[in-house]
């Protein structure tokens, strides 16, 4: 999760700065994380997609997560 949200930072900034491909890049960054990571009651992340490690929190997925949906 951490490493995703970093790709997503990355590729906003990226977006930002006018790059091209980088919003289509982001989008999809963003649909994955939706899709795999964010807990559907609070849309807070899971450490893992894998059910054994789901419940796992750190605190850099958490806050690098906040930070690229900020960007």
């Amino acid at each position: 999760m951490q490493e995703i949200a970093w790709l997503l930072w990355g590729a906003c900034a990226a977006g930002h700065a006018g790059l091209a491909g980088a919003e289509e890049l982001a989008a999809r960054l963003f649909a994955v994380i939706e899709r795999d990571y964010a807990e559907p009651g609070t849309s807070l992340p899971r450490h893992s997609s894998r059910s054994y490690r789901s419940g796992v929190v750190s605190f850099g997925e958490v806050v690098y997560y906040l930070r690229a949906l900020h960007e």
